[in-house]
């Protein structure tokens, strides 16, 4: 409570609340708080209850008959759907949220104990993909929060890397590179676009709240590892994956061409429906945001050479100078830290890949930590005249 009455007392000077409204805040956050401790405990006792259960089961498993863990399995699975039905009924967000992510879980471990007794034939990736599909109409009537959106869409990552990773070890490496490229440049898309959705988004705003915000994440991510790609001999590694495929070199190079060309058509025939988000700077920065990132990650396949570790660490700084421009429009200070921080890596890197005999490499680290620490701390200064900014958008 020091911190917040430091903070309201800041607030109050500047005359943005006057004194009664501090004892307002001062009264609710007490009252917020009063049960803490309280809740805490029960959720220990709980959680314990719930371990020691698991343990006594596990330690007399092979014991217990499979009709009995079935039995004991579809029973809980019923108590937990008609916990969330009862507080979905009575309104208690917290429950109906906790109910519906423990179903969502049981589902997965009953299907997996059902195979297991059984002996059912099947792989991870199929159980996964059936596990969601079978939840979907739970977590559209019962999930609103991120309490549930945010292990869902763990979960939907998971199971889209499985498929992939067990339905493409039969491809010719070029088949398998083109598929996950066209992956790793679609998914995030189709994320942002499909969390953009109105309808979704009055329906669901937990839920395209994390599908843009999952979007966003993928597209830094994968962007960022496509500019180590400028290590590869790529020319030479196209030729040979392409021949494998029984493929030319370009008609391997138009297949390549053609993923970072349909993502690009799609974000301009997006932006042309919406009308270019008229007096919406935040959409028109998130689309500029989506070609740069699509861009990059195009760039070390399009542009024909061999490796070019310079180039590569160009490309990595450029984009993440981009991303800090990126935060200060936004006013979103942590995000301008962590630009800060991988660029000075970055740079350190290349100092040590050029000169790396140990000298060099010791003023190497004198010189790049002391920038580093310069650069915190003039990013906490920046910070702190961003947080104003940042708390009115």
């Amino acid at each position: 409570m020091a911190g917040l009455k430091s903070k309201v007392q800041q607030w109050q000077e500047a005359g943005l609340i006057d004194p009664t409204q501090a004892d307002a805040i001062f009264a609710y956050e007490k009252e917020k708080k009063s049960g803490k401790f309280g809740r805490g405990m029960s959720a220990v006792g709980i959680l314990t209850i719930l371990t020691g259960v698991v343990s006594v089961i596990a330690a007399n498993w092979y014991a217990i008959p499979a009709e009995a863990k079935i039995g004991a399995h579809l029973v809980l699975n019923i108590i937990v759907a008609w916990a969330a039905w009862r507080a979905a009924a009575a309104g208690r967000e917290m429950m109906r949220e906790g109910a519906t992510l423990a179903l969502f879980g049981l589902t997965l471990t009953f299907m997996a104990l059902t195979g297991q007794v059984y002996q059912l034939e099947g792989t991870l990736s199929a159980l996964t993909v059936t596990w969601m599909v079978a939840t979907l109409p739970l977590i559209a009537f019962f999930g609103h929060t991120r309490v549930v959106a945010v292990p869902w869409m763990i979960a939907f990552l998971v199971t889209v890397t499985l498929v992939m990773s067990e339905y493409l070890d039969d491809l010719p490496s070029f088949w398998m590179m083109f598929f996950v490229t066209a992956v790793a440049t679609h998914l995030p898309l189709c994320l942002i676009g499909d969390g953009s959705l109105k309808i979704f988004q009055r329906l669901k705003p937990a839920f395209a709240t994390t599908f843009v915000q999952t979007g966003f994440a993928l597209l830094t991510v994968n962007a960022t590892c496509a500019t180590f790609y400028w290590y590869a001999a790529r020319t030479q590694e196209l030729q040979r994956i392409a021949q494998m495929a029984e493929l030319s070199y370009n008609q391997a190079y138009m297949y390549v061409a053609a993923i970072f060309g349909v993502a690009v058509a799609g974000i301009a025939a997006h932006a042309m429906l919406c009308r270019f988000y008229q007096d919406n700077p935040a959409r028109k920065l998130g689309v500029l945001f989506a070609v740069v990132s699509v861009m990059i990650m195009a760039l070390p396949f399009l542009i024909p050479g061999g490796e070019a570790g310079l180039l590569a660490a160009l490309v990595f700084i450029g984009y993440w100078i981009f991303i800090g421009w990126v935060g200060q429009q936004l006013a979103w200070s942590k995000l301008i830290s962590l630009a800060i921080v991988l660029v000075t890596i970055r740079i350190f890197a290349i100092y040590i890949e050029v000169f790396g005999d140990m000298l060099s490499t010791g003023i190497g680290l004198i010189v790049g930590g002391s920038v580093l620490l310069g650069l915190i701390a003039g990013a906490r200064k920046m910070n702190q005249h961003l947080k104003p900014g940042a708390a009115h958008g």
